[in-house]
């Protein structure tokens, strides 16, 4: 089973970091009181005890959370909390895991998520502003529930990431730096197809195509870490001068399922090409 960290832009979901920290710090036992509600709500949630985690949301988001679509986390774990309003208000920054379905398998996931708790009669609630029920910033940017769906999954202030938002996202995080190329059908020619992954996690990679006598297509690197690009080359070396038909590509990501057609084309014979009408010709090279 794969382990995949979904930490897109996880810098900008965290509170200030750094000097002010220092002037940020709970008085004795604050911190520790508001951790503790929070991994006694995240338990609930990993052991399917919603009615109970319902406890311990706030009294003005209860009917909200009733609402929302409730999500049984494989693991969380706590890795910041902050304060605000006089440590009435804190966020915290907590790594929830789960398991996705994707073409290729399972596929084990962590989601960052920034919840917000409240001081309300003594003890430390989980905050769901009904405002922003419909929308929220997540590692992929702004996502938004569907028509009269205020779900959240994380049964936050916001709804989270669900696993189509997800796998839709993952199958947009790699990128081909064209996907037509022009090689000569009449001489030796080569093209080149950069291949970027702006996803945080490796990915694997497998081109696919009808055999071509004279052609070799292969990849730099198969496997690509995350953020970073490699390239794929075609070299092709024509049996014979006569015209060629053009030829599909397909390039498969591995674990995200996502592919990427590339088009080659072959450019025809001087000899060939004195026969075309000229307005043919035009559109040739065009």
């Amino acid at each position: 089973m794969r382990y995949w960290f979904l930490l897109f832009g996880l810098s900008g979901l965290l509170p200030g970091q750094g000097a002010g920290d220092l002037f940020n710090r709970a008085p004795a036992g604050v911190e520790e009181a508001a951790r503790a509600r929070v991994t006694q709500y995240f338990t609930f949630q990993m052991e399917g005890k919603f009615r109970q985690a319902e406890a311990l949301v706030c009294e003005a988001g209860r009917d909200a959370y009733y609402d929302m679509e409730k999500t049984r986390w494989r693991s969380f774990e706590i890795i910041k909390t902050s304060f605000e309003d006089d440590f009435q208000t804190a966020k915290v920054v907590v790594l929830l895991g789960t398991t996705m379905n994707t073409p290729q398998g399972a596929l084990d996931a962590n989601y960052p998520y920034v919840s917000t708790w409240k001081l309300e009669g003594g003890n430390w609630c989980f905050f769901i502003d009904p405002v922003r029920a419909l929308s929220r910033e997540t590692p992929f940017g702004t996502m938004n529930a569907g028509p009269g769906d205020g779900r959240g999954g994380a049964g936050g202030g916001s709804p989270f990431v669900s696993q189509e938002q997800v796998l839709a996202s993952l199958k947009k995080g790699v990128r081909a730096s064209t996907q037509e190329v022009l090689l000569s059908s009449y001489e030796k020619s080569s093209a080149q197809v950069e291949i970027v992954n702006n996803l945080n996690g490796q990915i694997e990679m497998q081109v696919t195509h009808a055999p071509r006598k004279g052609l070799s297509v292969k990849l730099e690197r198969p496997a690509l870490g995350p953020n970073s690009s490699t390239m794929l080359r075609l070299d092709y070396e024509p049996p014979d001068p006569s015209a060629k038909d053009e030829l599909d590509l397909v390039i498969r990501i591995s674990p995200s399922g996502q592919t990427i057609p590339v088009k080659v084309n072959f450019s025809v014979p001087p000899s060939v090409m004195e026969k075309i009408p000229e307005a043919l010709r035009k559109q040739q090279k065009q």
